[in-house]
């Protein structure tokens, strides 16, 4: 399990229940994180997208 929390120095806790805590230096930074993971999803989903788009007009033309 992974707390995040912002406006701390920035370390990595492990405690003994076998979790770890992740403290991020700024709240901006883990918004950068989310952002990131949300543009690769995008991407996968825009991927996709023209793939069945092209099949499409592959069928279309056939």
């Amino acid at each position: 399990m992974y707390d995040v929390e912002g406006d701390d120095k920035g370390k990595i806790v492990r405690h003994a229940n076998g979790g770890v805590q992740i403290k991020l230096i700024s709240n901006k930074r883990f918004w950068f994180m989310q952002r990131i993971e949300l543009n690769q999803e995008l991407k996968n989903i825009f991927r996709i997208v023209l793939l069945l788009y092209h099949f499409m007009l592959l069928l279309v033309l056939v």
